[in-house]
């Protein structure tokens, strides 16, 4: 370790600290590519008595949700894993239980000493591996683990050295008019930052460059060659004192010179194209499995790169020697291939012309499916198909982002589920209209259940209309239904962004399906019930009615099920929102919690409803009580929709208590955070009647 003694005694301190004080600490560690990063955390790693644990994120665009996380904990928690598969009603377990599962599981290993926890590359990670780092920074607190997570900085808005514009993604090129859009952007890292900024046990460390004494120690050290004084400062200004940098230019000077290695214009500036220009030295074999390899990814099976590459066994052999002897790969275990650095794998792929990295792309997915199979992770498959299409339509790609896409959704991967959703419509040819709506749908879903329901609303109505227009009323009904949010949640439509026509569009869906999609047919007109229940009581009681005519159907034909479903219960206790129907209201509404055992949904609706009647009764701690419930549970959950609601309901509860100017900052903030949302209480006005929660403030 040159040049890092201060660095280095900062991470130790803080690692010290979390022992010591047995409790939660948390270390950032930027710099650019190729600075040190880490070879420091390897160093501080050796130093300390810990359970190391590793997790490095990856530039590839089709790596597993939840990456780092998998590799730090050697395989996901089974009760997270488990929550993958679980089926759920609109909204379903979220990020916040799988965070505390994972903070379960590393207190699990803290037990048995102090855990030091590696996160490298933030700057690559995945939106959900982020939003689990966001969660376990603030809820673990009394667990000994000092998560150290390394970055690189942003720049002014430009990429630090080393970086390429594609990061390495071989299809990251979206055609004009594409719904894609890029699953690594900076602003998922930068609230985590922000989030970070105020943890109370933080250490930052910054990696510079060397200093010239440092340089010229490195240099000599590879090159054989020990450098003047004023050699070592050339090449530390040549290299802004980068380690990287510094060692490809010594490697360069053991053929040439140290002079002509630091020489200002004898070489191109940046650190990938000195490494060009040592591969363009090599031997051709050598380069071929080097430019697979650099397709598949930092690292990789060997047998898939030679089946890639087209080489034969003993050829690849002999070209991995070549490629370890030069310092450019090294064999992490046997049958791998990892590259030193990934600025070496992105100077490889920047010296491969785009139809070539589009046909090794493909090569790479043939691989990975003959000899992987099944095991081959659906997100890693799709980018790999996606490359190979580079930009045109493609069958196999787009069904490959579908199975990715809904992946990543049934793993509360909103971000990219809605990401691969968008690739996938890029790619869908003009005769599949069938795929086309899947993919709009899952991507309306995902976006929906991010937040964004504006431009959810958009893609699924336009899926309706298109499965509509081709006769499919099946996927045309679970498009209307999406919209809905399905019979549980979706409260922004209730609420907060309005829907015109979605009533009419719900029970249009319903009376279009085939007999048999009996199922299907219920949940639309349970969701058009309960949507009805607001400001339209007549066709409530009508829709009500025909769903439990459906419902009674269902049960003929498979009978054994008694329980009401949660949307019927729903709907009838909206519909009975009157004085004189309190009691009736209380009644469903502890129905519907004592069966709320499945998806989250179901119990925060029954709370909300059981808040609202012991208000109405006068019961007003009772009906704190259940509000704090509500809102314990809520933030478990983190569901859009129900924060929606629970903002109404801290609104109207501030209003009816007099507190104008409360009300009026909760106002400000749902009317900033939603299209056509105004604060009614700052500028004077009253409420319109879908932002009331339906209670008759005289009998209370």
């Amino acid at each position: 370790m040159l040049g890092r003694d201060r660095e280095l005694s900062a991470l130790e301190q803080a690692w010290e600290r979390t022992a010591t004080e047995q409790a939660t600490g948390v270390a950032l560690l930027s710099g650019e590519a190729g600075i040190g990063k880490t070879r420091l955390l390897e160093e501080l790693a050796r130093r300390v008595p810990a359970q190391v644990r590793w997790g490095r994120c990856t530039q590839v665009s089709g790596a597993p949700v939840y990456w780092p996380w998998r590799q730090l904990l050697r395989g996901l928690p089974a009760e997270v894993v488990g929550a993958f598969g679980a089926s759920r009603d609109g909204d379903g377990p979220v990020r916040f239980e799988v965070a505390l599962a994972i903070g379960r599981h590393l207190a699990d290993l803290a037990s048995a000493g102090p855990v030091l926890a590696l996160l490298e590359d933030l700057h690559w990670a995945d939106p959900a591996s982020i939003a689990m780092l966001e969660i376990l920074a603030g809820e673990l607190t009394d667990v000994p683990v000092l998560l150290v997570c390394s970055f690189r900085p942003e720049r002014g808005g430009k990429a630090t050295p080393g970086d390429h514009a594609d990061d390495g993604d071989l299809g990251a090129a979206v055609p004009a008019g594409g719904r894609g859009q890029s699953p690594r952007d900076g602003e998922p890292l930068r609230r985590l930052l922000g989030v970070l900024a105020r943890h109370p046990a933080l250490t930052r460390v910054e990696l510079a460059g060397l200093p010239p004494t440092d340089v010229g120690r490195l240099s000599g050290a590879v090159s054989g060659m020990a450098p003047t004084p004023e050699q070592a400062e050339a090449v530390r200004h040549r290299t802004a004192g980068n380690p990287f940098f510094i060692v490809e230019l010594a490697r360069l000077a053991a053929t040439t010179s140290v002079d002509q290695a630091a020489a200002a214009g004898t070489l191109p500036t940046g650190v990938r194209d000195t490494v060009l220009a040592r591969l363009a030295a090599m031997p051709a074999g050598m380069t071929t499995l080097l430019a697979a390899a650099a397709v598949v990814g930092r690292e990789a099976a060997l047998p898939v790169v030679t089946a890639a590459a087209g080489m034969t066994q003993a050829a690849a052999l002999d070209a991995v020697d070549i490629a370890v002897a030069a310092g450019l790969a090294d064999v992490p275990a046997p049958g791998r291939l990892r590259f030193t650095h990934d600025i070496v794998r992105e100077a490889v792929l920047v010296g491969m012309g785009t139809a070539e990295r589009a046909r090794l792309a493909g090569l790479v997915a043939d691989a990975l499916v003959a000899h992987q199979g099944a095991s081959v992770p659906a997100a890693v498959l799709a980018h790999h198909l996606r490359a190979a299409a580079a930009g045109h339509t493609d069958l196999r790609a787009a069904q490959a982002q579908a199975t990715a896409a809904r992946a990543a959704l049934a793993q509360f991967a909103f971000e990219d589920a809605a990401t691969l959703a968008g690739h996938g419509l890029d790619l869908v040819p003009g005769d599949h209209p069938d795929l086309l709506v899947d993919l709009m749908v899952i991507r309306g879903e995902a976006l929906r259940r991010s937040a964004d329901f504006a431009e959810a609303q958009q893609v699924l109505t336009e899926a309706a209309r298109i499965a509509t227009a081709n006769g499919d009323t099946v996927r045309a009904g679970l498009a209307t239904l999406t919209r809905a949010g399905d019979v549980v949640g979706g409260y922004s439509s209730l609420f907060y962004v309005p829907v015109p026509g979605l009533i009419t569009d719900l029970d249009a869906a319903a009376a279009a399906l085939p007999a048999a999609e009996r199922d299907l047919r219920f949940r639309l007109l349970a969701a058009a019930a309960v949507r009805a229940c607001y400001g339209e009581p007549e066709a409530a009681s009508r829709l009500i009615r025909r769903a439990a005519e459906v419902l009674a159907g269902q049960r003929a034909a498979r009978p054994g099920t008694t329980d009401e479903p949660a949307g019927l219960l729903i709907a009838r206790a909206l519909a009975a929102w009157t004085p004189q129907h309190a009691g009736l209201r209380l009644a469903i509404a502890d129905t519907l919690l004592a069966t709320a055992d499945g998806p989250p949904g179901g119990e925060l609706v029954a709370r909300h409803l059981r808040r609202a009647v012991l208000w109405e009764l006068g019961q007003v701690e009772a009906a704190e009580g259940e509000s704090a419930a509500f809102s314990r549970r809520l933030r478990q959950v983190r569901d859009p929709d129900f924060g929606l609601l629970d903002r109404c309901w801290q609104a109207m509860h501030h209003l009816y208590a007099g507190r104008y100017d409360q009300a009026a900052e909760v106002a400000a903030v749902l009317g900033g955070s939603l299209p056509g949302v105004r604060s009614a209480v700052s500028s004077g006005r009253t409420w319109p009647t879908s932002l009331r929660v339906p209670w008759n403030r005289s009998t209370s």
